[in-house]
């Protein structure tokens, strides 16, 4: 699964490459929610997105912050560091669905880091686990 995901993530940041590319233009990483996603806040309660365009933007080393276009909902994340290899001049942000209900909202940022919060649209999900040391 890790390497189906990886070659996905691939081909869309080729995409999305290609796009800022052409347009010249330095972008703001946005997103469009399909339907009601529930997430989990940084005190693991849950908290829906609700459909609609939003911009994304990290926040601290473990979480991302999605405002709506409007600027009337601002909703802060759970959100877990990941890596990739894509070649970015500004950051991008991605959704995808994933496996049994689950959503990604994925932000790569131009250094190879980037972060990703796991939502689901049925509102069931383990909550993250604390450290045991």
């Amino acid at each position: 699964m890790a390497k189906t995901t990886l070659l996905t993530v691939t081909a869309l940041l080729t995409v999305l490459m290609m796009v800022t590319v052409s347009s010249g233009t330095q972008s703001i990483p946005t997103i469009a929610i399909p339907q009601p996603l529930h997430f989990l806040d940084l005190e693991g309660n849950d908290t829906i997105a609700s459909p609609g365009p939003y911009v994304v933007s990290p926040e601290g080393i473990d979480e991302m912050t999605l405002r709506s276009q409007e600027g009337n909902l601002v909703l802060t994340l759970q959100a877990d560091g990941i890596a990739h290899e894509g070649d970015l001049n500004s950051p991008q942000a991605l959704v995808m669905p994933g496996e049994e209900g689950t959503f990604h909202i994925m932000l790569l940022l131009p250094n190879g880091i980037g972060f990703e919060a796991t939502g689901t649209s049925t509102g069931i999900q383990a909550r993250r686990s604390e450290p045991v040391l």
